[in-house]
């Protein structure tokens, strides 16, 4: 591992995300919860992932709405973002998935 902490690593990432978020006996209800909050999306519907990690959320809300039109993937850690994009590329074939390997706050050209 090339990074300064596990969390970096996307694998490693994938395999422990869920005990730090809403812990893993409530993980599905959560994500449920999220994808019942969110309004109808469809072909001309721009769904914005900041902090996308490896797309797990991306993901859920693609297979929920498979007609969604636009999506963009904001992460700094470029093994995730790369991750993220194609796994919601190939969930979304005919809408416009961009990536964008920024973190918030970034300062241009870092």
């Amino acid at each position: 591992m090339n990074d300064a902490t596990p969390w970096e690593d996307p694998d490693w990432y994938d395999l422990h995300d869920d005990a730090f978020t809403a812990g893993v006996e409530r993980e599905a209800e959560h994500h449920h919860e999220l994808l019942l909050a969110l309004p109808p999306l469809g072909p001309d519907d721009h769904v914005v992932d900041l902090g996308c990690g490896t797309g797990k959320l991306s993901t859920l809300i693609a297979a929920a709405y498979p007609a969604l039109g636009q999506m963009t993937l904001v992460e700094p850690n470029h093994a995730k973002l790369e991750r993220a994009h194609a796994r919601v590329s190939e969930m979304l074939p005919q809408a416009a998935v961009q990536a964008v390997g920024s973190g918030l706050g970034a300062k241009k050209g870092t």
